[in-house]
């Protein structure tokens, strides 16, 4: 008989069978905001789920962390966290960088 091969629209030809990963993540964003400053960071996953979701803390509790943004208060250094989650991949992962207020 005659084979017949159905691929839907925007599907790969041979679908993987592998598990998504989340193998780590990056965070880059600005490294010496200013006092009061608001500024958006960006995470990078690393593997092949694309259902991650991310958290954002810093190690300073007088800044406001609103989902990837942060307003920064007062001066010093601090540490940021993402922390990026997938469900399919079954994980997490962290990554952190330094920001530093100057007096």
């Amino acid at each position: 008989g005659k084979i017949m091969t159905v691929t839907p629209a925007g599907g790969a030809d041979r679908p993987s069978t592998a598990p998504p990963t989340l193998t780590g993540v990056t965070l880059a964003g600005e490294a010496n905001p200013a006092d009061g400053a608001t500024e958006t960071y960006t995470a990078t996953p690393s593997g092949t789920a694309n259902d991650v979701t991310y958290v954002l803390e810093s190690s300073d509790g007088s800044d406001v962390v609103n989902g990837m943004d942060v307003t920064f208060n007062g001066d010093g250094a601090r540490t940021l966290t993402v922390t990026a989650s997938s469900v399919s991949a079954s994980t997490s992962k962290t990554g952190t960088m330094n920001a530093t207020v100057p007096a």
